[in-house]
């Protein structure tokens, strides 16, 4: 089955997703031609993490029954493994194969895995670009940079920054298939975690992109439309 969304957010505040033709102290919004002009274009992958690191932080601090319980109390990232389930002494311990089986019993009642993947499943979330669907504007930044270690200004770091002026709307869409390895207790809190993901979207927002600890980047959620259901 697959569940198709069409979902339009707006930009709270200016956003800075950085092109690759952003150079020296010159930074500038990655963008994409659309019929015959250059258009600000926010990748899948700007979103996506975000909001996997937020449904990290949303599953552990909602109530569980076990098996669904245990599964997102051990659910974390390390920087050797990716993903991983299992206590990392009895992971170590493990032969390669031993791991993997481990692996398998454990992240079948993950929802947060179940929606955006982890290295033994396919996520169940696949997410399209946002394009712009109103007008919208590009505002200039001057800035200097600060240095870290003492929280002072960088002397001769002056750069300019080219960003999407706030209220620009975007529109994207979600598609979540069901996972045939997962369980439906799995599914149940996945479809559970994924409103809890909107309800944030829609409140609150996210950041993404560049130069957040100075503000820019707040996307909120204004419209979720289901299209339909593919069986």
């Amino acid at each position: 089955m697959f569940e198709v969304y069409e979902i339009r957010i707006v930009n709270e505040s200016p956003l800075l997703i950085t092109s690759p033709e952003s150079e020296g102290n010159l930074l500038r919004t990655l963008k994409i031609g659309l019929g015959d002009k250059l258009v600000p274009v926010i990748p899948s992958t700007s979103l996506k993490g975000p909001l996997r690191r937020w449904a990290e932080i949303l599953a552990k601090n909602m109530a569980w029954d076990d098996p669904i319980r245990t599964a997102i109390q051990n659910h974390r990232e390390d920087e050797r493994f990716g993903i991983i389930h299992i206590d990392i002494d009895r992971y170590m311990f493990l032969r390669d194969f031993e791991k993997e089986k481990a692996e398998f019993e454990v992240v079948k009642y993950c929802p947060i895995c179940y929606l955006f993947g982890s290295k033994v499943y396919r996520g169940a979330l696949s997410l399209s670009s946002a394009l712009p669907i109103s007008d919208f504007e590009y505002h200039v930044y001057t800035s200097v940079s600060i240095d870290a270690k003492t929280r002072t200004k960088k002397e001769k770091a002056l750069f300019t920054v080219e960003a999407v002026a706030p209220k620009a709307e975007f529109r994207l869409f979600a598609v979540i298939r069901e996972q045939p390895w997962a369980t439906e207790e799995t599914k149940k809190a996945a479809s559970k975690l994924w409103d809890q993901i909107i309800n944030l979207w829609s409140e609150v927002g996210i950041r993404i992109g560049r130069r957040k600890s100075a503000g820019f980047g707040r996307i909120t959620l204004k419209i979720l439309k289901s299209l339909n259901k593919i069986y």
